[in-house]
């Protein structure tokens, strides 16, 4: 369980994780691909807190009681569980985007590893 203020944390975390993937795709880095994968769980592990309803705010209550002449203090903490289908089905969505933009990336290094793209007219300077 995590508290509300974690939760809109991590999703900011996640949104400039999917962003930094995307940032400068001509000079294709290993670190998108990184952050890719790493925005791919992050954002399925928010959309499944926020289906099973695993966020949670933690109020804390005083209460005061008077026996006679003597008056007692106790605090009592109480969490009260949230569950949004609708933002987790949101964050999901983007979770299965981000997979196969990521997947896409994977497959384009993958592709400049075997056949390296050449530049003709700078080739024939070199010949």
């Amino acid at each position: 369980m995590i508290s509300i203020a974690v939760f809109v944390g991590l999703i900011a975390v996640a949104f400039g994780l999917m962003i930094y993937s995307m940032i400068h795709l001509e000079n294709r880095l290993y670190g998108n691909i990184i952050t890719g994968i790493l925005s791919v769980i992050l954002f399925a592990m928010l959309a499944l807190w926020c289906l099973s309803g695993s966020v949670i705010q933690i109020d804390h209550l005083m209460n005061q009681t008077v026996n006679g002449t003597e008056s007692f203090m106790t605090v009592e903490t109480i969490s009260t569980s949230y569950a949004d289908p609708a933002l987790g089905y949101f964050l999901g969505l983007i979770s299965v985007a981000m997979f196969l933009f990521t997947g896409a990336m994977i497959w384009d290094a993958y592709q400049e590893q075997i056949m390296p793209e050449r530049d003709d007219e700078y080739s024939e300077d070199y010949e």
